[in-house]
Order: structure tokens, then C-alpha cells, then sequence
């Protein structure tokens, strides 16, 4: 098994609105799925924005491991056709269990994290349609998922007490330091017995428009926030 990739944008023209394409051909019907299935029923629309920069990474225990980011903007700057820019929504998804899925995921934010996705999102753009370049994201999630088993591995296997301390809830400022260091701490969630104690949660939330309350409600593993200038356990 792997993770499914889907990509939500849009043509340049007026006759196709934003829709979801899967990477590799196939039905677009799982990613509408898994978006109307949200989080525990809470739309992902509630928890982060199409227009600006966002991320969510949960696993559901049931469903398996969803990753959503939001807000990216192509390289190239596409516009539409009264010059708006075009921004595309990346969709992860892989089933329960599966490892190599989950790995892939969280490579792919961590990409997101380091703002190194919006130049590599493998998406063009017409007048009529958008085209996905399938062979070139395989190969880019495969390497950031290699650098980050190798990440995994050079790491010292943390004591009982040290993994006690990994499972701690943060709130972090949505800085580049406090992205660049959430994206670091992705390896400790490669062995499944460090994911383990937080499977059913969100484990990744960056976000604009939920307020300290409303995240200290959802308490996700790490979360990036305008709403907090500095870093506070919940």
C-alpha cells in the first residue's frame, strides 16, 4: 500500500471552478470523500483556509492518516482569467496501518513546513484544463521520505521518560523557525511506537483562523498559529 495524492485547482479559464484531480489518473470520488468525512465531522473548511497558507495531518485510527495543505501558489503564479491567482490544495491519504503511506505523508509536510512545496508542485496550467506531472511528485516525495527515514535512523532512540516528553501538545508561533523546527521533529513520528500514543488525534495543525480556545479544544501534537507570539504547552 501507498498514500493516494489528489490536487484541488483550477484552469486558467471560465468554464472549470476548482475541483480535485488524483495524481496518477483515476476518480476524484476519494478525495471528495475524505474532505466531506473532515476531521471527526468538523469540516476541514472550520479548521484551515483554501486561501491561505494552512496544513493538517491527523490519523483517525479508523480511516487511516490524512495530510491537507492549503494555500499554495505555484511558482509560475498562475491567474485565471480576471487575473486572480490560482492556488492549489494538496490531499494525502493513506489507509490504517500503513507505513510506508504514513511516511510518505509525513515527508510531504514536512516539505510543506520548510516552504519547499509551492516551487515543486507538479501542476500546469490551461485555458480549458490542468494537467498533474504524477512521475515528477512520486519522485519528489520519495526523496524527501528517504531523507527522513535517514533523519530517523541517525537518531538516538529516546528513553521512556524522553518519550513522554515527545508526546507533549505545543502552540507555536507560524514563524519560519517554529516551521523549520516542526518539520524537523517529523522523524521522531517515523517509528510507530512513538506514533502510537498519539494515533486518533491531529498530529500537525497550521492554521489562520482558530483562535487559542478552539485549538486548545482540538490539542493537536504541534500547531502553528498567527494567534500566539510565543511557544506555550496545552
Amino acid at each position: 500500500m501507498t498514500a493516494r495524492w489528489f490536487f484541488n485547482s483550477r484552469a486558467r479559464g471560465p468554464r472549470m471552478d476548482y475541483t480535485w484531480r488524483p495524481a496518477g489518473g483515476g476518480e476524484d470520488r476519494p478525495a471528495r470523500e475524505i474532505a466531506d468525512r473532515g476531521w471527526h465531522g468538523e469540516p476541514f473548511s472550520d479548521l484551515v483556509s483554501s486561501g491561505r497558507p494552512g496544513l493538517l495531518l491527523f490519523d483517525d485510527r479508523k480511516d487511516g492518516a490524512v495530510l491537507l495543505v492549503t494555500g499554495l501558489i505555484p511558482v509560475t503564479r498562475p491567474t485565471d482569467q480576471v487575473g486572480r491567482l490560482i492556488r492549489v490544495t494538496l490531499l494525502g491519504a493513506t489507509a490504517a496501518g500503513d507505513q510506508p503511506g504514513m511516511h510518505a505523508l509525513l515527508a510531504a509536510a514536512g516539505l510543506a513546513l520548510r516552504g519547499e512545496l509551492a516551487g515543486s508542485i507538479p501542476v500546469s496550467y490551461g485555458a480549458e484544463d490542468f494537467g498533474i506531472d504524477s512521475a515528477g511528485w512520486s519522485g519528489l516525495v520519495a526523496d524527501a521520505a528517504t531523507s527522513l527515514a535517514a533523519q530517523a535512523a541517525a537518531a538516538p532512540q529516546p528513553d521512556p521518560a524522553s518519550r513522554a516528553e515527545l508526546g507533549k501538545s505545543w502552540l507555536l508561533p507560524d514563524a519560519d523557525s517554529y516551521r523549520t523546527q516542526v518539520a524537523a521533529q517529523l522523524s521522531w513520528l517515523i517509528p510507530a511506537e512513538t506514533r502510537r500514543p498519539l494515533a486518533g488525534r491531529i498530529l500537525i495543525l497550521r492554521t489562520g483562523i482558530l483562535d487559542q480556545a478552539e485549538i486548545a479544544r482540538l490539542r493537536p501534537w504541534r500547531v502553528l498559529s498567527g494567534s500566539t507570539d510565543r511557544a506555550t504547552a496545552l
